[in-house]
């Protein structure tokens, strides 16, 4: 259930550490960049949703071109998260099929955030284009409001194996500590039967546990903030550092 991407290894028990770019204009984009890329996070996501210019001709492509050169062996994840599912812009099926289409031809993203359930979209289609290009696919799916059962759950990151995600992430919104325990619980047992990590987190102030202590139940990724959160309940990279190494007595960088 590991993956290789550049120097890290996703799904060896250890959870890695991903920090959100969040800038709104160029500028803002490539100085949180610098600043993140000081700190050393295990990978980082941008978040082309914020990016004001992200549709415009082949400004997406420009952007990630300078996070490759700012990052080099930080693997960069490109995600653009539709409004439907928590995101900042609106953007047509055809203009995410054809954004993401495009990164993945460039390949200076190593990997690709693909929302398997945006409706009226083939997702399995084009995680199958992707991986013609020899790019690699977070299936992800995302609810703000609420936590789906756990049978839900389970099917949901099942449905993202089987369309062929290298990496399948959920995250949810938890109204009751038994909600982040059946996440928890869903984590364990899909980890234990596919061979792709799985990433999951309960979101928001309640959900900040699940951020911590994911890793235990098998989730391979957790997310932190270095300038600003892409999501609620992120926890300050530094404190999460000091807290992962405590907790999986890891050599997490200090």
């Amino acid at each position: 259930m590991s993956l290789r991407i550049k120097s890290i290894t996703l799904g060896d028990g250890i959870p890695r550490i991903c920090v959100p770019i969040t800038g709104k204009s160029r500028e803002e984009i490539l100085s949180q960049s610098e600043i993140i890329a000081r700190s050393q996070p295990d990978l980082v996501e941008w978040r082309s949703d914020y990016y004001e210019d992200v549709l415009k001709g082949e400004s997406a492509l420009q952007i990630l071109e300078s996070l490759s050169g700012i990052f080099g062996g930080i693997p960069v994840i490109f995600t653009f998260r539709s409004v439907e599912e928590g995101g900042n812009k609106e953007i047509s099926v055809w203009e995410y099929q054809t954004l993401n289409i495009a990164v993945a031809q460039q390949a200076k993203a190593d990997l690709i955030d693909v929302e398997v359930y945006r409706k009226d979209f083939n997702a399995c289609s084009m995680i199958r284009q992707i991986h013609h290009l020899n790019g690699k696919v977070v299936g992800s799916n995302h609810n703000f409001q609420i936590t789906y059962e756990s049978e839900k759950m389970a099917e949901i990151l099942y449905g993202m194996d089987e369309c062929g995600a290298d990496i399948l992430k959920l995250a949810m919104m938890p109204k009751t500590p038994e909600d982040i325990l059946r996440l928890f619980e869903v984590t364990r047992q899909v980890s234990d039967n596919t061979q792709k990590p799985v990433v999951t987190m309960s979101m928001g102030n309640l959900g900040k546990i699940s951020r911590i202590g994911g890793g235990v139940f098998g989730s391979a990724i957790t997310f932190a903030s270095a300038v600003d959160v892409s999501a609620p309940g992120q926890i300050p990279l530094s404190e999460m550092r000091h807290i992962l190494a405590t907790i999986y007595n890891s050599t997490a960088k200090q």
